[in-house]
Order: C-alpha cells, then sequence, then structure tokens
C-alpha cells in the first residue's frame, strides 16, 4: 500500500498501514509538527503513528478567519 495523503492537508506523506483506529504513515518532506503544545521537528522518511481524520486526499488550505461584523 502506498497511497499518498496529506497530512494536516498541508505535508505530503505515504500510507504504509491501515488499522482500526490510527495508519501509520511515512513522511516524504520535513516539516515541524505540534503535538501537545511542543513544536517537533519532522524529517524525510520518519514513520509517524496518526488518526485517519488527520489525512487527506488533496492539499488544501485553512479557511479563512471570519471577521467580526459590527451593527
Amino acid at each position: 500500500m502506498s497511497e499518498i495523503r496529506f497530512y494536516k492537508g498541508k505535508h505530503k506523506v505515504r500510507i504504509l498501514s491501515k488499522s482500526q483506529g490510527h495508519w501509520v504513515i511515512e513522511t516524504l518532506e520535513p516539516f515541524e509538527d505540534n503535538i501537545y503544545g511542543k513544536k517537533v521537528d519532522v524529517k524525510i522518511g520518519e514513520k509517524r503513528i496518526v488518526a485517519p481524520n488527520l489525512l487527506f486526499r488533496k492539499k488544501g488550505f485553512q479557511p479563512p478567519i471570519k471577521e467580526h461584523a459590527y451593527d
């Protein structure tokens, strides 16, 4: 299984295996991740266990922040 997805919609990863609650991925590009409030540098080829709801089929951006509307 070598399906390509985007971790948090931004970072390219490869799915190595799928299970009921978590998927094992391999990173295809370096990035900085925020885990439990700590910044972690992720290297190319690093394997991680993540929840499937953090993986997206297409690269995307977060929705824009809505501005406050005054009356």
